[in-house]
């Protein structure tokens, strides 16, 4: 009786009865070896935990996307807010150039550390902005700065819960491996 069973990166185990066959697709080694029972259950066992490292290392690469996603919401979302805000804040164009070159700094980052500081930057900025727009009643009273401030605001918090996230997978992924 002979079961085949494909694993991960074309690996073949073909069970012999009590033997184990590895065979690597692929690969210039093709070295099948055998093992007793006890080696079949070690090998199930390395796979096993293979195969759990690979997918925790996958999540966390799907939690940082999360989190470049939601900042991409955020950049998108700036000009529009620059825009509505521009009409009412003319005395105030330095804190608008300031949110706008924030935010060419953050889209343009090529490391982590640096979309990390250019984010920061952002943030005070974008914090700046919008404690200035207290003083114009008027700008406050618009339906459209209304809407982009609560869609800013709820991306923020997008924001904050997907870094939460990552960190949490991250501190997963660093305890098991």
């Amino acid at each position: 009786k002979r079961n085949a069973l494909r694993g991960l990166m074309g690996v073949e185990l073909v069970l012999n009865g009590a033997n184990l066959n590895f065979v690597a697709f692929g690969s210039k080694f093709l070295r099948p070896s055998t093992l007793g029972l006890d080696g079949e259950l070690i090998a199930l066992f390395v796979i096993g935990i293979y195969n759990g490292l690979i997918g925790r290392r996958n999540r966390v690469d799907e939690a940082l996307a999360q989190i470049e996603v939601q900042l991409k919401r955020r950049h998108d979302l700036i000009p529009n807010l620059v825009e509505v805000v521009k009409d009412y804040m003319s005395f105030e164009q330095e804190t608008l150039q300031q949110v706008i070159k924030a935010r060419n700094s953050a889209v343009q980052a090529a490391t982590p550390t640096e979309a990390m500081a250019a984010e920061g930057i952002l943030s005070g900025a974008l914090n700046r902005l919008l404690a200035v727009v207290e003083a114009y009643p008027d700008l406050k009273a618009n339906q459209n700065f209304l809407m982009l401030q609560q869609e800013l605001s709820s991306v923020e918090n997008k924001i904050a819960f997907s870094r939460q996230h990552y960190n949490d997978v991250v501190r997963t992924y660093n305890t098991v491996q």
